[in-house]
């Protein structure tokens, strides 16, 4: 039955897309061709996936923990209508989910990710199962490995084939065929912690740069592009340091994403599967290389502003330079554009992260570790009915919230660029994860930031430096998996 209804809903999400493209003289080439591997949500018409979800009277309180980090919490916690876009979307949602299934959801909130850690082993370990569900970050994978957490593709209610789940984050997380955290259209935060460039149209038009719009749409957004338009642009106006209060700059960004975002958007990872499915420490040297001294000399160009102080008075300072018109490009998470950019006199448009090599086959975009990852612990009451809870909310949130993803990132209900869109959609549908990154593995875990602050005659060195320990550290992991496995856990 499961495999029916998916394909229906297959069927049904092609022919909505088809009277999209019918209707914008479009075609599904185009997206296609923009690097994307998963389909984009339906219109807000067309609510299919949701309509899928059995009408069934499970009765009771669904209970969520969720940290209140980067507010994640709003993910669920939308109390009434208020006007504001978001909440809105996700009271709907709830409603929806709540009528439909005949209960009703309940959003607790603790002060930050390490509390909801603790919150999961307290459950599992006391076995006082207060929570249904947790948002937890990436120290989730720790738990997983201990045994803490319930393998989620156990959950027939669970269709992880479906557009409104991260097949990038759940299909590489998967570790002995089991998955214990899963990423998905319920979490807005999911969505949209990920990180794009932004550029502001009347410096590329004083500069007779042309949009990269159809660039990025022909799979022709390159390094070099990008290169090219950071080296002859921005520089101090009176021959001293560069002072962000005044001068402009070419691209500007925060060190722990930025020292990620560009390295990443060349799809290298640290680790290679092998044909039984497990992981392993091994890429090519030569690669890596390439990718770090190529992010490196963008950041080091003239007029390149990569800052490394942290703090909320800090974000504002770097994302004012870009705000107040004084920078052609930032690299930013989409979560943040609305905060930062929403009163900009400038026109700006958005970008994915561009193509770091002529053979790579898609986009893609970094996405940090501290987004929410749903999980339950292994000694959940019901995982069958929670994960019907589950799907349920990742359905609806495919056709009622993520529509208004880009309304949600520019905190406007008009769309006035269109393109800029479409952008979004290809960079948050095409968001990467490196296994050492988020098992934090001993040097490779945080490599390209760190590196990023050096010249590149370091790179080779510290690449060679981090194998062995990097390798000793996963073996460790993957011996637990394997043991979780003879146990079937």
């Amino acid at each position: 039955m499961k495999k029916i209804i998916c394909l229906l809903c297959a069927l049904a999400l092609l022919l909505g897309f088809a009277a999209c493209a019918d209707s914008s003289g479009k075609t599904d080439d185009t997206q296609a061709a923009a690097g994307s591997d998963t389909d984009g949500p339906v219109s807000e018409a067309e609510t299919v996936p949701f309509d899928l979800v059995p009408e069934e009277k499970l009765g009771g309180t669904f209970t969520i923990l969720y940290p209140k980090t980067d507010s994640a919490f709003r993910d669920f916690q939308a109390e009434t209508v208020n006007g504001e876009i978001q909440n809105d979307a996700v009271y709907a949602r709830n409603q929806a989910v709540e009528n439909r299934l005949d209960i009703e959801i309940s959003i607790d909130t603790c002060a930050n990710y390490s509390a909801t850690i603790e919150a999961i082993r307290k459950q599992y370990t006391t076995g006082e199962v207060a929570y249904d569900m947790f948002g937890g970050h990436r120290d989730v994978l720790a738990l997983s490995r201990q045994g803490m957490l319930y393998d989620l593709n156990r959950i027939e209610a669970l269709d992880f084939d479906g557009p409104w789940w991260d097949a990038n984050y759940n299909d590489t997380m998967t570790i002995n065929g089991s998955l214990y955290s899963a990423v998905g259209d319920l979490s807005v935060a999911s969505l949209l912690f990920v990180s794009s460039l932004t550029f502001n149209k009347a410096l590329m038009d004083d500069y007779g740069f042309e949009y990269p719009y159809d660039k990025v749409r022909n799979m022709d957004w390159k390094y070099e592009d990008l290169f090219e338009m950071v080296k002859t642009f921005g520089g101090d106006t009176d021959g001293s340091k560069l002072d962000m209060e005044k001068d402009d700059y070419s691209i500007v960004g925060w060190s722990i994403e930025t020292g990620y975002s560009l390295f990443y958007a060349s799809g290298f990872s640290f680790m290679t599967r092998l044909p039984d499915g497990k992981y392993t420490v091994e890429f090519s040297s030569d690669t890596v290389t390439d990718v770090m001294t190529k992010t490196n000399a963008l950041w080091h160009a003239p007029g390149a502003f990569c800052y490394y102080a942290s703090g909320d008075t800090e974000h504002i300072r770097l994302y004012k330079i870009f705000a107040e018109g004084r920078a052609l490009f930032s690299d930013i998470c989409l979560n943040k554009i609305g905060r930062f950019y929403s009163d900009m006199r400038d026109d700006y448009g958005i970008l994915p992260l561009p193509l770091m090599s002529a053979d790579q086959e898609r986009y893609y975009s970094y996405c940090g570790y501290t987004i929410p990852f749903t999980c339950m612990t292994s000694n959940v009451e019901d995982p069958e009915r929670e994960g019907k809870i589950i799907e349920a909310l990742a359905k609806s949130s495919y056709t009622m919230v993520t529509p208004k993803a880009y309304e949600i990132i520019t905190k406007s209900r008009n769309v006035r660029d269109a393109e800029s869109a479409e952008m979004v959609e290809i960079v948050y549908r095409n968001k990467f994860y490196d296994v050492a990154h988020f098992y934090n593995l001993p040097m490779f875990g945080t490599l390209p930031r760190d590196m990023i602050k050096t010249d590149n005659a370091g790179i080779a060195q510290a690449i060679k430096s981090g194998i062995g320990q990097a390798a000793k550290s996963w073996n460790s992991i993957q011996k637990d998996y394997d043991s979780l496995a003879r146990l079937g856990g």
